[in-house]
């Protein structure tokens, strides 16, 4: 039971006050490949929608982990895989959002 409070203090609540920023339009300059980008390619991008789905997947990420954390300390998921895999799916869609439509600025 300890050790599921310390994965959490350790990995959860810096995940979820990281995600909080970015919520809140913070952190552009910490989003891989949206640093490098050249003004030019920035501008193909909104920086506040790609910074909200950002941050609503790494909080989904983070309660998806604490979640697992949990069932499993409980006894529910007994598997240490599940704990791996599921929490990926929120980045697996929220990278799917962002390369969609959805984020492109229409202005070009």
């Amino acid at each position: 039971m300890a050790e599921a409070w310390m994965l959490s203090l350790i990995f959860v609540v810096p995940i979820v006050i990281f995600g909080i920023l970015m919520l809140f339009g913070r952190g552009g300059s910490l989003l891989a490949g949206y640093n490098t980008a050249t003004s030019e390619q920035k501008k193909k991008f909104d920086e506040k929608r790609l910074l909200r789905i950002a941050g609503i997947m790494i909080i989904s990420f983070a309660v998806l982990f604490e979640l697992m954390l949990w069932l499993q300390d409980i006894g529910i998921i007994t598997s240490s895989l599940y704990v791996m895999i599921i929490p990926l799916i929120p980045i697996i869609v929220g990278v799917l959002i962002a390369n969609s439509k959805y984020v492109k600025n229409e202005q070009q």
